[in-house]
């Protein structure tokens, strides 16, 4: 089959225009959502649907934080931590990591799941030496 160049080109062009958004939700974003450390309080929660295809949808879960520096900013969170947070709670966000903390789990032990996760694999959890 006889291919132009200029056919070829508008196939690699079309094939970019629906890629490039693929790659920044699913890769892109969380990438440069790790840059970012702060800490504040969740001002309110929401969830969004989104279609992804003709009968498919998923959700995302999000938080909306007034940062102690005044800003606000929407973290993205998962469905676990969305529901784990209440609003007027401390959080924070450390570089490096895609999730926020909520100050209170920490400060109760960890996820209220943890407990289970120590008796089923009890030599992953095992205290370090010092």
């Amino acid at each position: 089959m006889n291919s132009s160049p200029a056919r070829t080109i508008v196939i690699a062009l079309v094939c970019l225009l629906v890629a490039a958004p693929l790659a920044w939700r699913y890769v892109g974003r969380a990438q440069v959502a790790k840059l970012s450390s702060w800490q504040g309080t969740i001002a309110d929660e929401f969830t969004e649907t989104h279609r992804a295809g003709r009968y498919s949808r998923y959700t995302t879960y999000h938080w909306r934080i007034t940062c102690d520096d005044g800003t606000t900013r929407t973290a993205e969170v998962s469905q676990a931590l969305h529901g784990m947070g209440r609003i007027g709670e401390r959080v924070y966000k450390l570089r490096g990591e895609r999730w926020p903390h909520v100050e209170r789990l920490e400060t109760e032990g960890g996820h209220p799941h943890m407990d289970l996760l120590r008796e089923t694999t009890p030599n992953q959890f095992a205290p370090k030496p010092e």
